[in-house]
C-alpha cells in the first residue's frame, strides 16, 4: 500500500512540474508602463502588481519589489541609479524610491490624495507630479528628491495629467481635460490636450510661466514624451484607434489634422 502511495505521489509531483514548467515557457501577459533606463539596455515595467526590469534586447526579467500591493509607473533616474514608482501600500497612491537593483523602498510622499507620478527632472533632484491633493482638480506638483517638500505649479480648472520634462528641463509637457481610455472616439470639450508649462528652476526658487497648447485635435491625445533632438512624441486617435504620433515640439502649430504618424 505504502509503494503504491508512493507512486501516485511521485506521479502527482511530476505532472505538478509539468504543469508549473508550461506555465513558466508561455509568455507574461498585461505588462504595463514600461520605462527604459538612461543607457537603453534595461526596461522597467509593471506586472502582476509589481516592479521588474529586464534587458532591452530581451532575456530574464528580474522582480525588484514583492508586495501584495500594487506597484506601477517606474522610472529610472537620470544616473540610472534610482528607480522612482508609484505603489498604494499605505491605502493610497504614494510615490516611492528604490535603487535600481532593488532594496528596501523608500516613502516620498505622505498626502492621502494619490500623487500620480510622472517623471525626474533632467538633472535628478526634482520630481513632477499630478495630485488633487489640495485643489478640486488634478494638477502638476514638484518633488524635491532629498528634502522631500512640494510645490504646485499650475491651479486649473479642469484635470492635469501625464506630466513629463523636456530634455532641456526648460519645460514641463502635460496632459489637460481627458474622458475615460475606454471612450473610444470620443470628441467633445472633454477631449485630452497636450500642453507645455514654462519653468525655471534656480536652486530652490521655482518661477512658472503661462502655460502653451500645443495640440488642437478634437479627440484625445495622450502621454507625451519630448525626444532630445526636439520631437514630441504622443498617443492619439486621429485615425480611428490609438496610435503613437510626432510633431516638432517648437515651431510646428497642430491643427488637429495630425502631423506625421510614427512608425519603425
Amino acid at each position: 500500500m505504502k509503494g503504491r502511495m508512493r507512486k501516485v505521489f511521485v506521479v502527482i509531483l511530476l505532472v505538478f512540474v509539468a504543469v508549473a514548467t508550461a506555465q513558466d515557457s508561455e509568455p507574461a501577459r498585461f505588462l504595463r508602463f514600461p520605462a527604459f533606463s538612461p543607457d537603453g539596455k534595461q526596461i522597467a515595467f509593471s506586472y502582476m502588481g509589481d516592479i521588474w526590469v529586464a534587458p532591452a534586447e530581451g532575456g530574464k526579467a528580474i522582480r525588484l519589489t514583492v508586495h501584495p500591493a500594487h506597484d506601477i509607473r517606474p522610472r529610472f533616474s537620470p544616473d540610472g541609479k534610482w528607480i522612482a514608482f508609484n505603489s498604494n501600500r499605505e491605502g493610497n497612491y504614494d510615490i516611492f524610491l528604490m535603487p535600481a537593483t532593488g532594496g528596501r523602498p523608500k516613502r516620498l510622499t505622505y498626502h492621502s490624495a494619490d500623487d500620480i507620478l510622472g517623471d525626474w527632472s533632467p538633472d535628478g533632484r526634482w520630481i513632477v507630479f499630478s495630485s488633487n491633493r489640495d485643489h478640486r482638480f488634478a494638477q502638476i506638483y514638484l518633488l524635491e528628491v532629498e528634502m522631500g517638500y512640494v510645490r504646485r505649479l499650475t491651479s486649473d480648472e479642469t484635470n492635469l495629467h501625464s506630466p513629463t520634462f523636456s530634455p532641456d528641463g526648460r519645460y514641463i509637457v502635460f496632459c489637460r481635460g481627458g474622458t475615460s481610455w475606454w471612450r473610444k472616439g470620443y470628441r467633445g470639450s472633454a477631449n485630452s490636450e497636450i500642453w507645455r508649462l514654462p519653468i525655471t528652476i534656480d536652486g530652490d526658487r521655482i518661477s512658472a510661466g503661462k502655460p502653451e497648447r500645443l495640440t488642437y485635435y478634437e479627440g484625445n491625445d495622450w502621454f507625451p514624451m519630448v525626444s532630445p533632438d526636439g520631437t514630441l512624441y504622443f498617443v492619439s486617435d486621429r485615425t480611428g484607434v490609438f496610435n503613437i504620433w510626432r510633431m516638432l515640439f517648437n515651431g510646428t502649430r497642430d491643427r488637429g489634422q495630425g502631423r506625421q504618424r510614427w512608425s519603425r
